[in-house]
């Protein structure tokens, strides 16, 4: 998709939002100082000599004698230009009246609609008609392209964060994603009174000014990376598995495959629509109740400090 369609649907999808915000005035109109015109649902007259950047018309005939710098827009009406339009005009389910002096230097994209153009009216950029169903098929199209980076960013993310703890801490990975295994009733029950009292305890600190910022913090920073590390935890699990299953035996001090390859799985499991989302969750929050457990074990364990007896001074 290039530029320039880009940008001619954004400028329609403007429209149509503004359509579903502003309807129900009987009439609006906004100004502001870089001279953008939205109307809706009242009337558009631009006299001649007057210029704008941007005129948005919804619901809202238009005469339009004057200058446009930039775009028109006109949904569900129909514009009679005179004037001149130096950038794009776009028309959605309406018509467009091009007088004998009405000059548009970039394309006039209609949709849905239709143009009237007299003799001596120039379109500079050509006149594109498209139906409705194209817009939203390129939207869809966008929004895919969007979904498939955003995948590959957090799966490359998954992989880096999966290898540097399996470099640095294998072995407690290993044992975190074996208590996954032994004990899957702690990790559950555990995890979930994690991530529901730790949410709740966040948002309760952030009612002082000094809990604000700790507030803010589990919730943008430790809550997340509690929960990416947990998807890892679940990811060596499943590597663990696939070794099972392979008959291998895995390298509990480096699991470097293990992790990856659980990744993998999950990652590919995430592209199925809707269920897939909802088992990558579920994996990060099971991974992370059982980091809850293991450092719950590790600390309970860990001995108390020696008591020092003070001297009484007798002999």
């Amino acid at each position: 998709m290039d530029a320039t369609i880009v940008r001619r649907t954004l400028a329609l999808a403007a429209a149509i939002a503004t359509v579903a915000l502003l309807t129900s005035p009987p009439a609006l109109a906004q100004e502001t100082p870089a001279d953008v015109l939205v109307r809706v649902n009242g009337t558009v007259d631009l006299p001649a000599g007057d210029a704008l950047d941007v005129l948005v018309a919804v619901n809202s005939p238009a005469r339009i004698d004057g200058a446009v710098r930039d775009t028109l827009v006109v949904v569900n009406e129909t514009a009679t230009l005179s004037g001149e339009v130096a950038g794009e005009a776009i028309v959605y389910n309406g018509v467009i009246r091009l007088e004998p002096s009405a000059r548009i230097a970039g394309a006039l994209t209609l949709i849905d609609s239709q143009v009237i153009q007299e003799d001596g009216a120039v379109v500079s950029g050509g006149i594109v008609e498209r139906e409705g169903a194209d817009i939203v098929r390129e939207l869809n199209r966008a929004g895919e392209a969007v979904s498939f980076v955003a995948w590959l960013g957090m799966t490359v993310l998954f992989v880096a964060v999966a290898l540097a703890w399996a470099a640095v801490g294998g072995r407690q990975l290993s044992n975190v994603a074996g208590l996954l295994a032994a004990r899957p009733e702690l990790a559950v029950g555990w995890g979930l009174v994690f991530w529901i009292a730790a949410p709740i305890l966040a948002v309760a600190v952030m009612f002082t000014v000094v809990g604000i910022p700790l507030g803010i913090a589990a919730l943008v920073v430790v809550l997340p990376l509690l929960w990416t590390l947990g998807y890892v935890v679940t990811s060596t699990r499943l590597g663990f598995l696939v070794d099972d299953l392979r008959g291998a035996t895995p390298d509990l001090e480096h699991p470097y495959l293990e992790a990856v390859i659980g990744v993998a799985i999950l990652q590919l499991i995430a592209l199925v629509p809707i269920v897939g989302g909802l088992v990558v969750f579920i994996a990060g929050l099971l991974g992370a109740g059982a980091i809850v457990v293991h450092a719950w074990r590790r600390i309970r364990a860990a001995p108390a400090p020696d008591r020092q007896v003070m001297p009484t001074g007798e002999g």
